[in-house]
């Protein structure tokens, strides 16, 4: 599984999944490569999909005060 760092709007560090829509006539795994590579920089031939998770179920809470 790969996880991301980004900041979110607070400033703060969180973890989030590499996400994104199909494109055109895209597999699913071109599509988890693609994003990959889009989110990391990483080229696409230098990536390597190993194991297809089919369901990821997970919640998080938007807030944002200023």
């Amino acid at each position: 599984m790969l996880l991301l760092s980004w900041k979110n709007g607070k400033g703060e560090n969180e973890f989030v999944l590499p996400k994104g829509h199909m494109e055109g006539e895209e597999t699913a795994k071109d599509t988890a490569l693609r994003e990959i590579s889009e989110e990391t920089g990483l080229k696409i031939d230098d990536l390597e999909v190993i194991k297809f998770m089919t369901k990821i179920n997970y919640s998080f809470v938007a807030s944002h005060k200023e």
